[in-house]
């Protein structure tokens, strides 16, 4: 499905609008938007041009993609404090000013933003008019404005370019940037026949260190709680089949914090279909994700990490 940006941009490009359509824009009193920017092409040094076309392409890309239509003055409406097209200031030769554009392309974001399409949109056979671009969102987060005086990366808020706080830029690095806890079960055989332990463990197999865990246990009806003594649980005073806790310590990428917690059978013959066991599990800046582990009978006697699998609907 195309964005806004797109399908307008489909719009004021057709033959059935172009020139004409743009022109009426000012006596529309267009709103910009997220999506939909204004600038005056008729007295800009070039200087300017390569910071404004730098910073539109950051804010944009690093945002949902958007569109700059050269050659229309705006102005801040007074009611609602948004800025709106006010007049036609026209590219005195809009070929050369796409070509501007086009020349400095690649100096002007970094990294390179793909499928930028840039349009001069002029009357009959004049040489003034507008230019358009569609900038889409940068599939490579985040694009810093080369060319701006600040070097900065932008966002786009409603009708403006703003530079983002430093948590929303490492989030457009890598949106992926996240711890991401996993659980697993240890089995633990005692001498008796009748005594079975599963101790709980989280690994953190992401790239950044899980703070402030939540745990939520499903546990079988079949399980009962073994407390352990640790400062570093909040361990319940009660049992239930639905068992909240809070680990206090961070969990460090590619470590495993081993025995949060276990749960005790002394009677297997209610278990011997195996069971399912259901934790939820969630940090600092990650959600809240659902483990599911089914632990086969046969597993119970079989020392060793077993891996739950991450539950989707």
């Amino acid at each position: 499905m195309s964005s806004n940006a797109e399908q307008y941009y489909k719009k004021i490009t057709s033959p059935e609008c172009r020139y004409g359509y743009l022109s009426t824009l000012p006596e529309r009193k267009q709103q910009e938007n997220e999506w939909l920017e204004f600038k005056a092409a008729d007295k800009i040094e070039d200087r300017s041009i390569k910071e404004n076309w730098s910073t539109a392409l950051s804010g944009f890309a690093n945002t949902g993609g958007g569109i700059l239509i050269w050659g229309i003055k705006a102005d801040k409406n007074n009611e609602t404090g948004i800025d709106c097209a006010s007049a036609l200031a026209l590219a005195s030769d809009a070929d050369i000013f796409a070509q501007k554009l086009t020349d400095c392309l690649l100096d002007a974001v970094a990294p390179a933003i793909t499928g930028i399409q840039i349009v001069s949109i002029k009357k009959d056979n004049q040489k003034a008019g507008f230019v358009v671009c569609l900038i889409p969102e940068g599939t490579n987060k985040a694009h810093r404005a080369e060319l701006s005086s600040d070097k900065q990366f932008y966002i786009r808020i409603r009708d403006k370019f703003h530079v983002p706080a430093a948590a929303t830029v490492r989030s457009l690095f890598d949106p992926r940037l996240r711890a991401s806890l996993v659980p697993s079960v240890t089995v633990s055989p005692a001498n008796h026949k009748d005594l079975l332990t599963l101790w709980l463990a989280l690994t953190n197999d992401g790239n950044i260190t899980g703070k402030n865990i939540s745990i939520i246990i499903h546990r079988h009806k079949s399980l009962s709680f073994l407390p352990l003594q640790s400062g570093f649980i909040h361990s319940p005073t009660s049992l239930s089949e639905r068992i909240p806790l809070v680990v206090i310590p961070s969990i460090n990428p590619d470590i495993t914090q081993d025995a949060l917690f276990g749960f005790r059978f002394d009677n297997h013959t209610s278990l011997q279909q195996g069971f399912d066991l259901m934790v939820k599990v969630s940090c600092e800046d990650c959600p809240l994700l659902t483990w599911t582990r089914h632990i086969d009978f046969k597993e119970l006697f079989n020392p060793g990490r077993l891996r739950f699998t991450l539950f989707e609907k």
